[in-house]
């Protein structure tokens, strides 16, 4: 119920990104039936795999502004051209959308 809940929730904020939940949730819930059913040294890999994926989306949809915003700034002072992105807005559930399941592995 809360993954229902915050996918709305995403979408409500956000829904130009809604694809990208999607594509995040299915990923997620096949890289942890896969960790479920391995072990030793694939298990490990595959739980990396899976924290890299989704600390990486985190921080796209995190921080990917404020760099480009202060690579834009700094090239504006040199006298080049400001870069330009579309802002990526962090929606309320995104974070826990993130985390709902890869804490099954846990």
């Amino acid at each position: 119920m809360a993954l229902v809940g915050s996918c709305y929730l995403y979408t409500w904020g956000a829904p130009e990104f809604f694809f990208m939940l999607i594509l995040g949730l299915i990923c997620d819930f096949y890289l942890v039936k896969l960790t479920a059913l391995s072990s030793g040294r694939l298990r490990k890999w595959l739980l990396g795999i899976n924290i890299t994926l989704n600390v990486g989306m985190l921080a796209v949809v995190k921080y990917l502004n404020f760099f480009v915003d202060s690579f834009s700034s700094l090239f504006k002072l040199f006298g080049g051209e400001g870069l330009q992105i579309a802002q990526i807005v962090l929606a309320v559930g995104c974070a826990i959308i993130c985390t709902s399941l890869s804490a099954a592995i846990g």
